[in-house]
């Protein structure tokens, strides 16, 4: 019937453009229906006029626009629905649940403490999916599936189940320490998950029989940045990219930029049976590769203990690997030397750097833009709620 159309128009459109539609957008939607009911059929024409609202930028963009602030030239505030749409697409990539929706329509998400409530109610449910997304994101960690490996069979390497138990590590973070200690638990923790395909990469005697956490091997293992999933991302086929690593640290976890290697610069490394610190010394022959590479290289070198598949290792060509390095002119939380990986891991967690860093880059994420020098306040904000 004409009216059942409207309704599913005016019900299932609501959740299209993440707002009540209009009286005239009920009329026009429901209109392409309605005139090829004859020509179609009624489900076939429903279906047209849902696939003009599918097409609309109403559903295609998050429209932000606001409703303009009394004596403030300029400014716009998020009405209740724009801040629905914010919060529940923020935390869980889908429409605003049945609780959120009621809040906006009654007007009950004006204050920091009603939005703070809804945010808090969601994060603490199952489909606040978007926290774990943000920090596999953050990590990089679907660069496993498809980079290449030498090896790529049970009980060696397998892909698949590196990036599971990657995720499956960043769930537990979230779920123990969402309210305290977060990203140093992020950074330092010895839990892991391990399977068939990936339990020798961790140096365990056997695989574990489901998903429960596993205590990993003392001194070896120090969270994210020792986990295979992150560690075989940053690799190659056979050989590690230490450059590769330290420039994820470098920038990523503290936030300083390097510049691209000019373009009349080929470095190639040396073929020789070295490590990889022995061909790296290039870099500090060369004045053009010394400054940067003296940022990039620190925190590279320091996961040289771990190969191209992320397993822990000691030597290299036969010869002793040194995992230590140390940091000059970055922060006073950062300078100074660590011994392996391990101690990198230690001095990153304990950094008001890394924090605000950290802070910045689930900014981009939630915002879903790059801070500009007007959101240094809530930069400020942010970091001192964490």
């Amino acid at each position: 019937q004409d009216a059942c159309i409207e309704e599913l128009v005016r019900e299932r459109g609501a959740i299209l453009f993440r707002r009540p539609l209009s009286t005239d957008e009920v009329t026009r939607y429901a209109a392409y229906a309605k005139s090829n009911a004859a020509t179609f059929g009624r489900d076939e024409a429903l279906g047209i006029a849902f696939q003009a609202m599918l097409i609309a930028p109403q559903f295609l963009f998050l429209a932000e626009i606001g409703t303009p602030v009394p004596r403030e030239s300029g400014v716009a505030r998020l009405d209740a629905y724009e801040v629905a749409a914010a919060i529940s697409y923020g935390l869980t990539d889908g429409p605003a649940d049945a609780m959120l929706w009621a809040a906006a329509q009654s007007g009950a998400l004006s204050t920091p403490e009603q939005i703070r409530g809804h945010v808090a109610r969601l994060l603490a449910s199952p489909a606040a999916t978007a926290a774990g997304e943000f920090i596999a994101q953050y990590f990089k960690l679907d660069r496993v599936l498809t980079i290449a490996k030498t090896i790529e069979k049970s009980g060696e390497y397998g892909r698949e189940r590196v990036h599971e138990d990657g995720r499956l590590f960043i769930d537990r973070v979230l779920s123990t320490n969402r309210g305290k200690d977060f990203l140093s638990t992020l950074l330092t923790s010895r839990v892991g998950f391990a399977g068939r395909d990936s339990y020798k990469l961790y140096g365990l005697g056997a695989a574990p029989a489901g998903s429960e956490p596993v205590t990993l091997p003392a001194g070896e293992r120090a969270g994210m940045l020792t986990q295979p999933a992150f560690l075989a991302s940053f690799a190659g086929l056979e050989e590690t990219q230490p450059v590769k690593r330290g420039r994820f640290i470098t920038e990523s976890l503290l936030c300083v930029e390097v510049p691209e290697a000019p373009l009349d610069v080929v470095t190639k490394l040396p073929t020789s049976m070295s490590t990889m610190r022995e061909k790296l010394e290039i870099h500090s022959s060369n004045p053009r590769c010394a400054a940067c590479h003296a940022l990039l290289d620190p925190g590279g070198l320091a996961l040289e203990q771990y190969d191209a598949y992320g397993r822990f290792r000691t030597t290299e060509h036969g010869k002793t690997i040194d995992a230590s390095g140390s940091w000059s002119g970055v922060s006073p939380d950062i300078d100074g030397r660590f011994e392996n990986a391990v101690a990198l891991a230690d001095r990153l967690a304990k950094s008001t750097t890394v924090e605000q860093c950290f802070v910045r880059h689930a900014f981009r994420f939630f915002m879903g833009r790059p801070e500009g020098n007007y959101d240094r306040c809530t930069l400020t904000g942010a970091s001192e709620a964490y």
